[in-house]
């Protein structure tokens, strides 16, 4: 297996190119998803990419180059929903309101979801020791986001625990993401799921600000 690279053999400027390295990118998702990665040729993503595999090779110089650009951009779509939360106006409404808060990160998770793209990503990172490497540097940037809500939350309070907690509330709140989309459940089953996650974090943080 080649260590995966994050570099492009050539990048892209103008919007023919961009479309061209988009395309690639989309394809190679949807056949890494659907045939499993290890079955995937470089020749199958440029036929069904509509471009010749010389084309292909002038953006990428094997297929490793193309799935860690795709898991680049595919976690970078989560992180930016943290930093969209995270604005200053959003962390006031997470003090006023942390129920309406998660109730929206749990809900901007689930849409970005790609559940048969992530269980292939489950699966490369029992099998490649550098697509682990990717997702372990992808949580703790999230748990780091994690943090930062916390310590506006609590002010000036002194916690000494406080990234521990946030780790934990981290775990919960993806764990409460993978049982509503990867489990089954009714539409009446999800609803009491979601009220009694909110319910456990709503203890949680008032436990930080009263204990």
């Amino acid at each position: 297996m080649k260590v995966l690279s994050k570099k492009l053999v050539r990048k892209p400027v103008q919007k023919r190119s961009l479309d061209k390295l988009n395309t690639i990118l989309a394809v190679s998702k949807e056949l890494f998803a659907k045939k499993n990665y290890f079955n995937v040729t470089t020749n199958e993503i440029a036929k069904e990419a509509g471009i010749s595999i010389g084309t292909l090779y002038s953006y990428f110089s094997n297929k490793e180059e193309i799935l860690s650009l795709i898991l680049k951009d595919y976690n970078e779509s989560f992180i930016v929903i943290f930093n969209q939360l995270n604005t200053s106006e959003n962390l006031e409404l997470f003090s006023n309101d942390y129920k309406g808060w998660i109730e929206e990160l749990i809900d901007n998770l689930i849409s970005l979801e790609d559940k048969e793209f992530h269980a292939q990503i489950e699966m490369l990172s029992y099998s490649i020791p550098e697509v682990k490497e990717i997702q372990d540097q992808h949580n703790d940037k999230m748990k780091e986001l994690t943090y930062q809500c916390l310590k506006h939350y609590v002010g000036n309070k002194e916690i000494t625990n406080l990234k521990s907690i946030s780790n934990i509330l981290f775990n919960f709140i993806t764990s409460i993401v993978d049982e509503i989309l990867y489990s089954s459940h009714s539409d009446e089953e999800i609803t009491v799921l979601r009220k009694t996650s909110l319910d456990c974090i709503a203890l949680i943080l008032e436990n930080l600000l009263y204990s």
